[in-house]
């Protein structure tokens, strides 16, 4: 069932399936914000075009533009008595359920709780409607309001509370009513009377120092009297002396950043981000919510840093207690019935001169802290990104909070650097409640160097924890060089911010500083643009990563055997997930392993899960790199591999909707697209990506793969040729790669050769005369179509044994040998010669069990097939070619479904057929192992022998135009299709 939200954002939700449509659209989701707000005084239309079409002078225009709204509501929620009336129009809130509607009855009935219960955050919260000013007033006056019902509700339930005797709870409605405005005295007082009569006297008294901090710093006032009196009286029965007044501090403002809003979060969509982080649980009890509008001369979020700073040293204010103990549970109760998790947030350096946060500090106590099983804690890498996602950079309190939060922490652990100026070093740190804001401990530190500092808190932190302590230090799954780790962690935040360029630079000089620094080379390598370094580089990273913690030790693991496509990245990376199942990095490399086996419906789950836990990255300045991205891009694929193209096409339309300034968005909507078919729109979304970006590296390939799958050959040749012609020697080797693949579709197989070869003399002057082994299939594939079947053969064979380049890494040779084994035997078989096939099947079959992708784990299946052919017994071979199939119907390379396609028709089942082949044709790009114009071919025969004449008349034409310039040899099999098709025609 549809529900509609509107505390702390707006959307539609949906239990039970996707929400399309106008459900997800701005403006009409305002639309329905305004009819769930007016209840069952509903709206007239004349109210609603005043607000979202002030500006149309054309009054037919408007009215139309309001009808089509009201129309695209009803159909695409699914009911068309969502909305109901003529002239007067009401939202019905039994077809479509909305938390304001239910928040105001449970107030106008009195059931107060139930009402604060639904108050997720200010109303219409980070939602805004560009070109409506009408609008954007009635919803801050609308949020006025109702925060005044949801303060008034609070402060009922708090004396309520208060006069059952139930203190605990009137604390927490009082800490609710005071987040609301921090510089409200009376709800200050209110809740610090609490407090004390409670026995919370220490936290009443910071109460009224970081109340008085307040107001001297954001209203230039004395603090409220009554608040300071009571003050003294909680001193006096303390018998304390007065807090000494708190040093102003510089802290730079927050700004709350737009909450994306995106309707319809089920099984096969983006999930609804996380909400925003309710800044009543960034610090308690001195919070604000972001949305709420500007009151005094102050900016909430202005009050917001202030008090963020201000709750830290008034925690902190004296370093020699060991611990400051908040809301403790009952004794007996532990504080997180589960492993706790953590993060290391800011660590400032207060040493002369100061150098800003200490990241390196950070990332090594964070380190040092994983290496506990007992502790789940979230890696520096993973809060830069989230940091960097937040857009609030990483040096504020509440930034760090809310990275935290979003990352699953329970708690934060922050603190401050000094020297001392004996000779050691001063760490100050504390354990902060990520969800209430409340400093639970805070301890001091000292130690001769950063090590030493991050192992000494490690100790006293897992002590805290009540975990068993840990041997050695984190010299040992790390670095011994201060240098090499300051490096890194600068590199980290690089990495974050997608300057990738300076990533690399800082990796690589933190590998300088240290050549054994396990996770700087992992991290040097991911950076790499050259793909063809990139196995070596993690080869590199995996040989050290016994100097690594368990949970850097599978990150490497996994991330080798992603590049290398070998067997084990299952199994690595569940065990990265039972570590800690939220952590997005483990949950795409357990769905890659899942697709590279076949198993699309297990890789769905997994990838929404990634999704929704890394959904404020779509809405990061520039989220070309993020696990979001890579997350719908992989759902993409998903949903390809299930036959479902809507569902591919729908979920990327959904990162270019979220994301329309991003190319890599655009440019995988246009892939998609092209893979469905729908070719001139693919077209237009290519347009879009190089007018973002001209220098697209992906621009070229892509352009050329659409005018192909377009038959538009003498464009895609023209352009090839002109790639050919370009200044570097990457834009010509493309260009001449192209042009050997546009050359062969068309069947001019002597000109793709001479394509082919000059592509083979450059590379060689790139690569020393060393030609990587995956640069020669093509070529070998082209002497096969050209004829020369047993020079095919022997440039097959030498890839298979790795001859061409012998340093290249054995799991890439292992993939490599299966496919041109594979290949080799293709051309044997079309030889006759079945003695040489059983001998190569038994390779394969050998070659592909190491590998992690299924389809070469089943390419023997497919030279048996051949076989079995080459014995005339069809019905076997088509048994054998369907069980080298990786499911639903993806083989291990086209050519297995080309065989199977041409089986079917034999035998009868064309339908089948095509089914084959239609897989192929929107997984294959460039036409490597079977070019497009020989997919039309047997669709053509396809379609006849199922009796739809037009469509195999589309097909044959289509070979037709392709050959027409070809070899004598491809201009005679295009006629002799033509009259075949024909002849079939006619009868």
């Amino acid at each position: 069932m549809n529900r509609f939200v509107t505390f702390g954002g707006c959307a539609v939700v949906s239990s039970g399936g996707e929400v399309r449509g106008a459900a997800t659209q701005q403006r009409r989701l305002a639309l329905l914000a305004v009819l769930a707000r007016a209840g069952e005084r509903g709206v007239s239309r004349t109210r609603l075009l005043s607000l979202f079409w002030p500006d149309e002078d054309d009054d037919e225009r408007r009215r139309k533009a309001l009808a089509q709204a009201l129309y695209a509501l009803r159909r695409d929620l699914g009911d068309e008595r969502i909305i109901t009336g003529s002239q007067e129009l009401k939202l019905d809130a039994e077809v479509l359920p909305h938390d304001v509607g239910e928040f105001m009855h449970h107030l106008r009935h009195g059931r107060h709780a139930e009402a604060v219960a639904l108050y997720d955050g200010p109303f219409l919260s980070g939602f805004h409607l560009v070109g409506a000013p009408a609008f954007e007033r009635w919803a801050d006056e609308e949020r006025r309001v109702l925060e005044r019902d949801y303060t008034r509700a609070l402060e009922t339930l708090a004396g309520n509370a208060e006069r059952q005797g139930q203190r605990a709870e009137a604390i927490t409605y009082w800490r609710k009513l005071a987040a609301v405005d921090p510089l409200d005295s009376r709800a200050t007082l209110a809740l610090m009377r609490a407090l004390a009569a409670n026995g919370e006297v220490s936290a009443a008294i910071r109460q009224a120092a970081i109340h008085e901090t307040l107001f001297q710093q954001e209203l230039e006032l004395p603090p409220d009297r009554e608040v300071m009196a009571f003050a003294m009286e909680l001193r006096a029965r303390q018998g304390t002396e007065p807090v000494a007044p708190l040093v102003p501090v510089d802290v730079a403002p927050v700004v709350a950043a737009p909450v994306p809003v995106l309707a319809g979060a089920t099984d096969d969509t983006i999930a609804e981000p996380p909400a925003a982080v309710s800044i009543a649980s960034l610090v308690t009890p001195l919070t604000v919510a972001l949305a709420t509008p500007l009151r005094r001369r102050w900016t909430r979020a202005r009050v917001l840093a202030v008090a963020v700073g201000v709750a830290a040293l008034a925690a902190l204010g004296t370093w020699g207690v060991s611990a400051l103990q908040h809301h403790e549970p009952a004794p007996g109760e532990p504080r997180y019935h589960a492993p706790p998790s953590i993060a290391v947030g800011l660590i400032a350096d207060f040493r002369e001169p100061s150098t800003g946060p200490v990241r390196s500090l950070a990332a090594l106590l964070a380190t040092s802290l994983a290496r506990s099983e007992a502790l789940r804690v979230v890696s520096a890498a993973r809060l830069s990104e989230l940091l960097h996602h937040g857009g609030v950079g990483d040096s504020t309190e509440a930034a760090y909070i809310s990275a935290a939060r979003r990352a699953g922490a329970h708690e934060l652990i922050d603190g401050s650097l000094f020297d001392p100026g004996d000779g050691t070093l001063r760490l100050d740190l504390r354990r902060v409640d990520v969800e209430t804001g409340s400093v639970l401990a805070a301890l001091t530190i000292r130690g001769q160097d950063l090590f030493a500092l991050a192992d000494s808190g490690t100790a006293r932190l897992l002590d805290g924890f009540g975990i068993e302590p840990l041997a050695g230090s984190v010299r040992d799954v790390t670095t011994r060089s201060a240098v090499a780790h300051r490096f890194y962690a600068e590199g980290l935040k690089a990495n974050a911010s997608y300057d990738l360029e300076a990533a690399r630079r800082l990796f690589g000089e933190a590998l300088r500083a240290d050549s054994q620094f396990a996770m700087a080379a992992y991290e040097y390598a991911r950076v790499n643009p050259n793909r063809a370094e990139l196995a070596e580089e993690m080869s590199r990273a995996l040989h050290l990563a016994k100097r690594a913690t368990a949970r850097e030790r599978l990150i490497i693991r996994a991330g080798w055997a992603s590049t290398m496509q070998v067997a084990g990245l299952k199994e690595t990376a569940d065990s990265l997930l039972q570590l800690d199942q939220s952590d997005p990095q483990a949950l795409l490399f357990a769905a890659e392993a899942r697709l590279n086996l076949g198993l699309p419906g297990e890789a769905i789950p997994l990838l929404q899960r990634a999704l929704a836990i890394d959904s404020a990255a779509l809405g990061a300045v520039r989220p070309e790199h993020c696990y979001a991205c890579e997350a719908v891009q992989m759902l993409s694929r998903a949903y390809l591999d299930q036959d479902n193209p809507d569902a591919a096409i729908a979920i990327i339309k959904r990162w270019v909707d979220r994301q329309p300034q991003s190319t890599e968005a655009w440019a995988s909507y246009s892939r998609v697209l092209d893979f469905t078919g729908r070719l001139p729109e693919a077209s237009r979304a290519l347009d879009r990506a190089l007018a973002l970006n001209p220098a697209y590296p992906a621009g070229f390939v892509r352009r050329v793969s659409n005018l192909l799958r377009a038959a538009r050959l003498s464009e895609a040749e023209q352009l090839a040729r002109e790639q050919t012609t370009l200044a570097t020697a990457d834009q010509r080797l493309d260009g001449w790669w192209q042009l050997a693949t546009v050359l062969r579709h068309q069947g001019r197989m002597r000109d793709a050769l001479v394509a082919v070869n000059r592509f083979r003399a450059i590379r060689d002057t790139v690569d020393g005369g060393q030609m990587a082994l995956n640069h020669a299939y093509l070529p070998a594939l082209i002497l096969a179509d050209a004829g020369r079947i047993p020079a095919a053969i022997a440039l097959f064979d030498s890839m298979a044994t790795g001859a061409i380049r012998p340093g290249e890494h054995d799991a890439n040779v292992r993939r490599l040998r299966t496919i041109s084994l594979t290949a080799a035997a293709d051309l044997v078989a079309q030889q006759g010669d079945t003695t040489s096939l059983q001998a190569r099947m038994r390779a394969i079959e050998e070659a592909g069990s190491q590998s992690g992708v299924v389809r070469d784990t089943r390419a023997h299946h497919y030279v048996r097939g051949l076989l079995w052919r080459a014995r005339g017994k069809s019905d076997l071979a088509i048994t054998e070619f369907q069980a080298a199939m990786a499911p639903p119907l993806r083989g291990y390379h086209s050519r297995i479904n080309i065989e199977l396609a041409r089986g079917l028709v034999t035998r009868g089942e064309p339908d089948a057929a095509i089914t084959a082949v239609r897989f192929i044709m929107r997984d294959v790009v460039d036409g490597i192992a079977v070019t497009q114009t020989e997919m039309h071919e047997v669709l053509a025969q396809a379609h006849h022998a199922a009796g739809r004449a037009d469509s195999a008349s589309f097909h044959a034409d289509w070979v037709k135009r392709a050959w027409s310039t070809g070899e004598p040899a491809y201009q005679a099999r295009a006629q002799r299709l033509s009259q075949f098709i024909g002849v079939r025609a006619t009868r």
